[in-house]
């Protein structure tokens, strides 16, 4: 029996993934503008010289490297904006959010292919905003571009 419940929790569920589907399919088709981020290689994550101590020792946790969270699970972190995750399955690895661009997605591409060769199975998003989906492209290609 439809009610209204039923009928906003279903079509939310429904909206949700037409959203997302809908802004990777935008991202995908933009074109590059004087506002798109910088390439990752012409980004810089350093803590200026005259950041407290303190501040420097926490910049440390912000270096680019894949970390270990659990047993399959890696997380790249410092490559971009937000940090991209590796889920290894069984026959093949999930990745969580794929970064603002291209550049930064392949750099991670390439880390996370030295910890296997697995193909990706799926691609997962926590949100719809271009700084989460669009490095999706790298998670498709044999080799990284560049």
């Amino acid at each position: 029996m439809i009610n209204r419940r039923n009928f906003v929790n279903r079509t939310a569920g429904t909206a949700v993934v037409a959203s997302a589907i809908y802004g990777v399919e935008r991202a995908a088709a933009a074109e590059p503008s004087s506002r798109s981020p910088a390439p990752a290689a012409d980004r810089s994550n350093a803590v200026p010289p005259s950041a407290h101590a303190d501040l420097k020792r926490h910049g440390t946790i912000f270096e680019r490297k894949i970390h270990q969270v659990g047993g399959h699970v890696y997380s790249a972190v410092g490559f971009a904006d937000g940090n991209s995750v590796m889920v290894i399955g069984d026959d093949g690895v999930i990745i969580v959010d794929t970064g603002p661009d291209l550049a930064a997605a392949c750099e991670v591409a390439a880390e996370f292919r030295k910890i296997t060769d697995k193909p990706v199975r799926a691609v997962i998003y926590t949100a719809f905003h271009v700084d989460y989906i669009n490095g999706v492209k790298a998670t498709t290609m044999s080799k990284p571009a560049g």
